[in-house]
């Protein structure tokens, strides 16, 4: 059973997988709240951020993995894909070199920052990451 705080979906993928996970996000438990991530009235924009960390690493170092929707190349970006133009979309993007050597369940969490550079916590999730069984095809 996952605990509750982990408000994000359960994630399964193999080391090397590359397709695009989207994640909606609310505002409430209920999932009937969006986190609106542009606001056309305020005109404030958000920076979004996705961070991994070993599941039985309790201490929480440096994350395992870590991407900024800002960097030169992004690997997490903010969409819309409501009719209304609702921008509660996150989406992560792995290269297959991020996940190909690794195993093991960890904890994801994605977190935004305002033009303020206010940092929210939209939320954590697990994922499991299935060992590659030949990962020297990737590279």
């Amino acid at each position: 059973m996952i605990c509750e705080h982990y408000n994000l979906p359960e994630i399964t993928i193999i080391g090397g997988d590359t397709f695009p996970i989207c994640f909606d996000l609310f505002r409430d438990a209920r999932h009937s709240i969006p986190f609106e991530m542009a606001d056309a009235t305020s005109g404030k924009l958000f920076k979004a951020y996705f961070s991994m960390v070993e599941y039985l690493n309790r201490d929480y170092d440096a994350p395992v993995l870590s991407f900024a929707s800002t960097d030169a190349s992004p690997r997490i970006s903010i969409t819309s894909d409501d009719d209304d133009g609702t921008s509660n979309n996150v989406v992560v993007q792995f290269q297959a070199t991020d996940t190909a050597n690794m195993s093991g369940k960890y904890i994801y969490q994605i977190t935004l920052k305002d033009d303020a550079d206010r940092a929210e916590v939209l939320g954590q999730g697990t994922m499991t990451i299935i060992r590659n069984i030949h990962p020297d095809l990737i590279y």
